[in-house]
């Protein structure tokens, strides 16, 4: 299995590198962080060119200064990610 993570600081201005490291690389489960997008955004954004290359995934976050993003390949995730109510505060956990 592949993990990997990275600190994209906005995932709209990664989009050109990280779609094309996605088909290069190929790993199971990505942590994205400070994606600076809403989850409206995001799946906008993302939802499309993600789900063609095999991933689900599951975001939180506000927009502007915050967002974390887990994405898994279909063949180690049976059921979609879901991120949990924003109750806690300032943490964004993804579930």
């Amino acid at each position: 299995m592949r993990l990997a993570t990275w600190n994209v600081n906005s995932a709209l201005s990664r989009l050109p590198r990280l779609l094309p490291w996605l088909d290069q690389r190929a790993p199971d489960i990505v942590c994205l962080q400070e994606t600076k997008l809403s989850d409206d955004a995001f799946a906008e954004s993302l939802d499309g060119p993600l789900t063609e290359r095999g991933y689900v995934y599951a975001h939180v976050g506000e927009g502007r200064w915050n967002g974390v993003a887990l994405l898994s390949g279909s063949t180690t995730c049976s059921a979609p990610c879901r991120a949990p109510p924003r109750s806690r505060g300032r943490s964004r956990p993804v579930r």
